[in-house]
């Protein structure tokens, strides 16, 4: 533990008990080489699965902002034909196009609360929120002390 601490790493006796019971698989009380590379292997492929993690999420970030972007082309485009549009409302391509310019505005308007506002949200409240979260974290772990 005073080695970790060393190092600057805060950590517990609890916690060094707990890695090292996870690196020692057959309860010797020492670890082998091989105890200890097999633990390494896991801890690299966790982090490869971690970066792989990332990737999906950014290309899933990219696949919706062209998503949105695509849905603002088709609504102008739509709402360009709709106003140019000669009917009487009872006309069918005068339903037809009033009910596409629906549809696609809702998915538009989904598209926009995930791709510009909930991403506003997260950069403006994100650390308040986390703060608030440890705050309350802490103040229950007291209570139930």
């Amino acid at each position: 533990v005073e080695s970790l601490e060393a190092c600057g790493l805060k950590v517990t006796q609890a916690t060094v008990e707990v890695v090292m019971k996870e690196i020692d698989k057959n309860c010797s009380g020492d670890i082998d080489i091989h105890e200890f590379v097999e633990f390494f292997r896991n801890l690299e492929e966790l982090s490869r699965f971690d970066v792989k993690s990332q990737q999906q999420a950014q290309f899933l970030t990219f696949i919706c902002n062209i998503c949105f972007v695509i849905h603002i082309i088709i609504v102008s485009v739509l709402l360009m034909s709709f106003i140019n549009l000669e009917g009487n409302g009872e006309d069918d391509n005068y339903l037809i196009m009033k009910n596409m310019l629906f549809a696609f505005s809702a998915v538009l308007a989904f598209l926009l609360m995930f791709v510009i506002c909930l991403p506003a949200i997260r950069l403006t409240l994100g650390q308040s929120l986390a703060q608030w979260q440890r705050a309350y974290e802490a103040e229950v772990s007291k209570r139930l002390k």
